[in-house]
């Protein structure tokens, strides 16, 4: 009998059967699908995998509080270039700062006048006098003197006298005058300045260095000067109170003293509302003479006075010595 061919070999004769290979193989393939989704499950952040459905809880914490070294040794801080110093000895006290001040004489030896001529520039100065009322006196108590002409007084540092010599004070009249002026210089003193002004048609002051017109100070020079000055005035022209007057206010006197016979001509109410606008703080004196007794009008000298702060006197001259 001819044998058959290995296909056609019986089922019987094979050593594993072929279903049971065919599970086996099914078997393991299975293992390892359950593996490879075993592992793909455990990777983290992965959607779907029981670590990324995770719950968050917010937690407040309080502040740390400063660490406190009573009980214990604060650690050592090995930082280079530390200064224990405390910081709040290195910023210098207000009050402890040296501070170098000028040395002050006591308030009583200080005066206004020392006061504005250190600090205040002059035009500055000259700003301040503008507001000053008409009849104020010097600004310092210190030296300030009264004196008078024919019984109008008069008080401060610094004195013009305006005196008429028009011809109509020929004589007696002038005589009078230079002597009440003379007396009235006399009572000046060193710390006084004063200047004098004789007017006729025009007015003529003590001329000082380089003909330069200005206050002399009451010394025995200035007071020597002044007696020259009033022996060689003479009586004679005609008389032009405006000028003079013009002439006095620009050296900001504390007082004036103006004597005149000079009733005619009067200066206008225009005229006397100028010499207010010009008057800086001085105190404007007026004397007339007369022949018989004081008229009962009242004069352009009277209102002079009383717009400018002075005082007002009348002199009969027919009474005079």
């Amino acid at each position: 009998m001819t044998p058959l061919s290995p296909e056609f070999e019986p089922h019987s004769r094979r050593l594993v059967p072929g279903w049971a290979f065919s599970c086996a193989v099914h078997f393991v393939v299975l293992l390892v699908f359950g593996w490879l989704a075993e592992l793909q499950n455990k990777v983290p952040g992965k959607i779907g995998s029981p670590s990324a459905e995770r719950s968050v809880e917010i937690v407040l914490r309080p502040r740390a509080l400063p660490i406190s070294y009573e009980d214990e040794a604060p650690p050592n801080l090995e930082v280079a270039d530390v200064n224990p110093v405390d910081d709040r000895a290195a910023i210098p006290s207000l009050t402890k700062v040296p501070v170098t001040l000028p040395e002050i004489a006591p308030a009583t030896a200080l005066s206004v006048e020392s006061i504005r001529s250190a600090v205040i520039p002059a035009s500055a100065s000259s700003m301040s006098e503008n507001h000053r009322s008409p009849g104020s006196n010097s600004d310092s108590n210190e030296a300030v003197l009264e004196t008078s002409i024919f019984g109008v007084r008069g008080s401060g540092r610094k004195f013009v006298y305006i005196f008429d010599r028009s011809a109509s004070m020929a004589g007696g009249p002038l005589r009078a005058a230079k002597a009440e002026l003379q007396t009235s210089l006399r009572t000046l003193e060193h710390e006084h300045q004063f200047q004098i002004i004789f007017y006729n048609d025009h007015p003529e002051s003590i001329p000082l260095k380089h003909g330069k017109k200005e206050l002399l100070v009451a010394d025995s020079a200035g007071l020597t000067a002044a007696s020259a000055f009033i022996d060689k005035m003479l009586a004679e022209g005609g008389t032009e109170h405006l000028a003079a007057l013009r002439l006095a206010l620009r050296w900001q006197p504390d007082a004036i003293f103006f004597l005149t016979d000079g009733s005619e001509p009067e200066l206008l109410p225009a005229e006397l509302g100028a010499l207010r606008r010009l008057n800086q703080g001085t105190a404007i004196h007026t004397i007339e003479f007369g022949l018989g007794p004081k008229r009962t009008q009242e004069s352009f000298l009277e209102r002079l006075a009383a717009q400018n702060g002075g005082r007002y006197g009348y002199v009969d001259v027919t009474r005079l010595p």
